[in-house]
């Protein structure tokens, strides 16, 4: 889905959910930043900077992937303005 362009640096909260659906979880909140800054989907989390409210949120763009590939193997994908990581076979990075 990097590869393709249909998940790319930048892109705000409402484009994932658009592209993804719901996610299975959020987190990294607190009182000061109650917007989710992580979107779970499975072994796959989409992080955002702090946001105070909705409308901050849709003015910070994704930030980074990271992925749990289990087998005490993790990878974190930092997304660059060239398009993001290389393609890999599979999964969110096809």
């Amino acid at each position: 889905m990097i590869a393709s362009g249909q998940i790319r640096l930048g892109m705000t909260r409402d484009e994932l959910h658009a592209v993804l659906g719901e996610p299975d979880d959020v987190g990294l909140t607190s009182n000061r930043y109650p917007v989710p800054c992580d979107w779970k989907y499975g072994d796959v989390e989409f992080i955002y900077p702090p946001a105070k409210s909705a409308r901050h949120a849709q003015t910070h763009g994704l930030q980074m992937i990271y992925v749990d590939e289990g087998e005490g193997w993790e990878a974190v994908y930092l997304l660059t303005a060239s398009g993001g990581p290389p393609p890999a076979p599979g999964g969110f990075l096809s």
